[in-house]
């Protein structure tokens, strides 16, 4: 997945650069901002999410915990954030002003919009990574969405829920016909094959 980044950065003439976000001066100092904005606990902050920081015709930091390096979860979280990076590229200054800042900070936003095409996409890395996505996801992603952890970002936890539901059974219908056609392929091969 950084590899994919790179790549992009390359082809963009941007960089991209990951940085161990439980070292970061400017994680701890936004910790304090979201303490004090959301009561988010700063912890929580520090080491529970990635955040990625895109700066306009330059490139983007990403800043992500260290125990996610080389798993199949950092591997889910960076090809998140790669969606998000590709985003700014293709928008720079409109996708860091809209992600922040509008229509409102809070409720009804435009970063709503950008994490839901984010998160909607994130079924595919899940079974590409661990074979399925997690119990419970959508759920999760929907308290998300609502919660003080994304600053309030949206309202009506269950639209988001079912949204994703509809982008993990989208996955996962495509994931059993790919399969189910393997299957077929390589029963007809074996008819054929005489050894």
């Amino acid at each position: 997945a950084l590899t994919m980044l790179m790549q992009d950065a390359d082809t963009a003439r941007r960089r991209v650069v990951l940085v161990n976000r439980e070292k970061s001066w400017l994680v701890a100092a936004l910790g304090w901002l979201m303490f004090f904005w959301s009561g988010t606990r700063r912890e929580n902050f520090r080491t529970g999410f990635t955040t990625t920081i895109p700066i306009p015709f330059y490139g983007a930091r990403i800043y992500m915990p260290e125990r996610l390096f080389g798993t199949a979860r950092g591997y889910v979280t960076l090809r998140h954030e790669r969606i998000h990076v590709l985003d700014a590229f293709a928008w720079p200054i409109w996708f860091q002003l809209s992600y922040l800042f509008l229509p409102l900070p809070f409720f009804f936003t435009f970063r709503s919009k950008w994490e839901m095409k984010a998160y909607s996409a994130e079924p595919v890395f899940y079974f590409q990574a661990m074979g399925a996505v997690p119990n419970g996801y959508a759920k999760r992603i929907a308290a998300l969405f609502t919660g003080s952890e994304y600053l309030w970002m949206g309202v009506g936890a269950k639209g988001y829920e079912e949204q994703i539901e509809r982008a993990v059974a989208a996955h996962e219908y495509l994931v059993d016909v790919v399969v189910e056609n393997t299957i077929l392929v390589a029963e007809e091969i074996m008819k054929e094959y005489k050894p």
